[in-house]
């Protein structure tokens, strides 16, 4: 309770600071040490299973402290860069994040060919033509929207207005063929569903969920949004009540649920580097090299250049917002072998990632 009462006042402090009070990075600042105690806070809690109700309430809580952090820490970079002058990086960061935000789009559209075509009663034509659009869609997403997200990342970081400029067009128009792809998509789905005869409504009625069946729903807070497609906008509604009850000793559930909710955390984000860095970011530095750039000097000679390294060993610093971490150790070797395939096209020899 203590912890979410700070956090709650360093964030009021922050909301009602001026947009021209030179103390509001300190007071994100201040915020964001605020949301990570809150996070280490909920991480040690142990429910008891006398009150394994409350744990997806307490997950979720984690996962909304979590995101607050991301939040906050990319909010005091960019306000800090501001200050500073440096608007180049801090165009490059909200880039980023919108390529962040069009993996976890990709990321939740991976699994809608299954999803449409699973029980869909259509003939053996219609199931193929739908699973052809789900993939040139998943296309569209992976190869020419991100890829373009992330060349313009790049050229922002480089201070290169026209290529940014260019990349950010290719993406809004990737974007566009996304959106077409799946309307036409929904479009062939819901003809086949007008086709499919109409149930009886009396009988309908007698499958109504029970009063037990909805409350059970209306507990798990964001999983019915994501089945309607409604998107979750920011809102400072909550129910804390749950903050609030007792009987915070004891056992372990609470614990086990939590480490295995971070596991699978843990996982999902090794799979979204391995992604982006495969295909996305590889793609876009291939981008990048056919845009008109002079070739520095020291090349001809032959003479080693480290600039394409220095983009690399800045990226966490500079993008990697809200994470707080390095890439994991296992990309290593993965990166240095990019990263020496490239130098070997420069005519440069290669040195580690950082």
């Amino acid at each position: 309770t203590a912890s979410v009462n700070a956090v709650a006042a360093s964030a009021d402090k922050l909301a009602s600071s001026a947009p021209n009070d030179e103390g509001r990075i300190a007071k994100g600042q201040e915020l964001y040490r605020e949301a990570t105690k809150l996070d280490n806070a909920l991480r040690s809690v142990n429910l008891g299973r006398a009150h394994d109700e409350l744990d997806a309430h307490l997950l979720n809580r984690l996962t909304e402290t979590r995101n607050l952090n991301q939040l906050v820490s990319s909010w005091v970079r960019q306000a800090s860069l501001l200050k500073d002058g440096q608007y180049w990086q801090e165009a490059a960061i909200e880039q980023y994040k919108l390529a962040m935000e069009t993996d976890a789009l990709a990321g939740k559209l991976s699994s809608l060919e299954n999803q449409l075509t699973a029980g869909l009663p259509a003939s053996a034509e219609v199931i193929e033509q739908i699973r052809s659009k789900a993939k040139e869609l998943l296309t569209a997403l992976d190869t020419e929207l991100a890829a373009s997200q992330l060349a313009a990342t790049f050229a922002l970081k480089r201070e290169q207005g026209a290529q940014a400029v260019q990349k950010e067009q290719a993406a809004v128009a990737a974007f566009q063929k996304a959106e077409k792809l799946f309307d036409e998509l929904m479009r062939l789905v819901i003809d086949e569903l007008d086709k499919v005869p109409p149930q009886d409504p009396i009988a309908s009625l007698l499958d109504d969920p029970t009063l037990d069946e909805l409350m059970a729903q209306l507990e798990n807070e964001t999983d019915p949004l994501e089945t309607l497609g409604i998107p979750q906008r920011p809102t400072n509604l909550r129910i804390v009540q749950d903050w609030m009850r007792p009987g915070r000793n004891g056992g372990g559930g609470a614990a086990r649920m939590i480490n295995a909710y971070l596991r699978r955390e843990q996982d999902q984000a090794r799979r979204r580097a391995d992604r982006m860095h495969k295909n996305a970011i590889a793609r876009a530095l291939k981008e990048m090299e056919k845009l008109a750039r002079p070739k520095p000097q020291g090349l001809a000679k032959g003479e080693e250049s480290v600039d394409w390294n220095q983009l690399l060993s800045q990226l966490p610093d500079e993008l990697r917002q809200g994470k707080g971490e390095m890439l994991p150790q296992e990309y290593r070797r993965m990166i240095e072998q990019y990263l020496t395939r490239i130098s070997r096209l420069r005519g440069a020899e290669p040195t580690h990632a950082e």
